[in-house]
């Protein structure tokens, strides 16, 4: 095994332990709505590092790609869920603190095979007997000093900072250990790697330096202003939000008249979900300098994710005021949509494709503003161009496939869900739908399939629902049973798994059961036409007359328009032997469906039997 690979099956130990980290801490953070969806991303990146060969692997470059497009989709996923729910798949390009980033992801994750150039087979041997003398060892501190030596002169400050902190830890005393990681962080304050863009006073990672040694800017501590604002924008930039806190808060102790160290706290405090507190530290910033661009946007960007919305894009217009920008643009559209006001929004979206012709997520953003209003049509006309601009986004194709859906075009629609899942294997989402589209052309085998495949990667209510629903098309009402069943027990409180679950029950004369199930249906939603009328349907035919014309009157009082309803009531009177209001009903039910041979015959008996007119 070469060095390269050696470090390279640490760094995938450690790239696993991270991702385990993640899921384990922060997957509650993510919108419910999402949880399928980072779901499978997640899932893919640990089947990903699962399948690699680290001792033999050689393609560093389809690595890394790999793992920013995880990085890129679960960026998008944080910050939808850390924004707005109306809108599920709009993303955009966001700098290093926007909304809510895991730039730390990227960085860390990434592999540089280049940075062993200077290493010999000599220090893998020395590291390898390192390994496992500490395996055996694990208590001796001068072992995990040696090997931290052996990895600083690699360059691998991080790997040699930890095992100088787990000497100490066996061994706080230890003078060797402290001297050492002294000289490390003594080097490491010498990093430079803050660039302050004068245009907009953000703050942007200068990537000329050993990222590895970015990572571990912990110590070393340097106390005038300067040096713990630097110190804060690195632990920033690395996601230690809190410890960036603590230098931001140092540095305004020590000169409290400088508005970019206020907006850097805010940024921190912000992905710590701390809105209320960043907006007190954005406010600061701009009353310190009026025309901090940036001070506005985010303070925006917080009220929008504490539901400030009206608030927030007072914020927005004036940071467009100050300097109109493509990003700005599409965080008013983001929250106009929020507030419904769609129009609006396509206003912005337009705005911001103006200044940025190239921009896909403008175009992605657009077209679901207008789903929203019903425009499909000239939606998937912004989906085509989106996928134009950027072809191998799967999500866009999806939202594409939606729209086609709603026109009625299936056959379509099912082409772009199979692009989608081309694309993304995992995405639950795209073989939901189009198992849906599937259905809705008689394609139950078909359509059970890809329902069958998306609770295989994620087991949810919809999804049994859904195929709980195919299977009782084809008759298989047991088996429709059976997954309406596991809706309900993921999802107790859906008042449409209980009244699917009683038709299939009377479908296999378990009426009574039946009966039980639309009485916890309409016991969880009052309104649920259709399970006052389906149990006035099994009292009719349990002979229970009156108090099925009970639930048909109560369904016709929600939903006068209904011929059906009608039609069915009229019937339960006629079994009543009240032919005079049965005709009533007959004639309303021929009136809003005309063309019921049915309810014409039920009319012309009634009338020639017993003179009624």
């Amino acid at each position: 095994m070469s060095i390269i690979n050696y470090f390279f099956e640490k760094h995938i130990e450690r790239c696993k332990k991270e991702l385990e980290n993640f899921e384990n801490n922060r997957f509650k953070d993510i919108r419910e709505d999402l949880k399928a969806e980072a779901k499978q991303y997640i899932n893919g990146a640990k089947n990903f590092f699962g399948s690699i060969d680290a001792e033999n692997y050689s393609d560093f470059n389809k690595f890394n790609s790999m793992i920013k497009t995880f990085n890129d989709e679960l960026n998008r996923i944080m910050k939808a869920s850390a924004n707005i729910s109306t809108l599920v798949y709009v993303i955009q390009n966001v700098s290093e603190d926007d909304f809510y980033t895991y730039t730390d992801f990227i960085s860390y994750f990434a592999y540089d095979e280049n940075k062993f150039n200077n290493a010999d087979e000599r220090d893998i041997k020395n590291l390898k007997r390192l390994d496992k003398f500490l395996e055996r060892a694990d208590d001796d501190f001068e072992l995990y000093k040696e090997r931290g030596d052996l990895k600083a002169e690699l360059g691998l400050y991080n790997e040699a900072i930890d095992d100088y902190k787990k000497a100490l830890e066996l061994n706080p005393n230890y003078d060797e250990a402290k001297n050492a990681l002294e000289e490390i962080n003594k080097k490491l304050t010498d990093i430079k790697i803050i660039n302050v863009d004068k245009t907009n006073n953000d703050v942007k990672v200068n990537n000329t330096q050993n990222k590895e040694s970015e990572k571990y800017y912990e110590e070393g501590v340097n106390y005038h202003k300067e040096g713990k604002y630097k110190e804060g924008n690195a632990k920033y930039y690395l996601g230690q939000y809190k410890e960036a806190i603590k230098d931001y808060d140092k540095a305004i102790e020590l000169d409290p008249n400088h508005s970019y160290i206020y907006y850097n706290r805010g940024l921190a405090k912000g992905n710590l979900g701390q809105h209320f507190e960043a907006i007190k530290d954005y406010n600061k910033a701009i009353e310190l300098d009026p025309n901090n661009i940036s001070a506005y946007f985010k303070r925006g960007a917080s009220k929008d994710k504490l539901g400030q919305y009206e608030e927030a894009i007072k914020d927005y217009n004036k940071a467009i005021e100050l300097y109109p920008n493509t990003d700005v643009y599409f965080a008013r559209g983001f929250t106009k949509l929020e507030l419904g006001q769609y129009e609006e929004a396509i206003k912005d979206y337009n705005k911001a494709i103006e200044l940025d012709p190239n921009d896909s997520y403008a175009y992605f953003a657009r077209g679901a503003s207008k789903d929203k209003l019903g425009q499909y049509e000239e939606a998937i006309k912004d989906y085509d161009k989106a996928i134009e601009l950027d072809p191998n986004h799967n999500y866009i194709y999806y939202n594409r496939g939606l729209a086609k859906g709603n026109l009625g075009q299936h056959f379509e629609a099912i082409k772009d869900y199979n692009k989608a899942i081309e694309l993304d294997p995992n995405n639950i989402s795209a073989y939901f739908k189009r198992g849906a589209s599937k259905d809705k052309l008689g394609q139950y085998e078909e359509a059970i399939k890809d329902y069958n495949k998306a609770i295989e990667l994620y087991p949810n209510t919809d999804a049994y629902f859904a195929r709980g629903f195919t299977k009782y098309h084809l008759g298989q009402y047991e088996e429709a049973i059976k997954d309406y069943d596991k809706a309900i027990e993921l999802d107790p409180n859906d008042s449409y798994n209980y009244h699917s679950r009683g038709l299939a029950k009377g479908n296999l004369g378990q009426h009574f059961e039946a009966i039980k199930d639309y009485n916890k249906a309409i016991e969880l939603d009052p309104n649920n036409i259709s399970a006052y009328f389906a149990r006035g349907f099994t009292k009719d035919h349990l002979g229970q007359y009156e108090e099925a014309i009970k639930d048909y009157d109560k369904a016709i009082e929600l939903d006068p328009n209904d011929s059906y309803i009608y039609y069915n009531r009229g019937v339960s009177k006629e079994n009543l032997e009240q032919y005079k209001e049965a005709l009533k009903d007959y004639k309303k039910a021929l009136e809003l469906d005309p063309n019921n041979d049915t309810v014409r015959e039920n009319i012309k008996n009634i009338q020639n039997q017993y003179g009624f007119r």
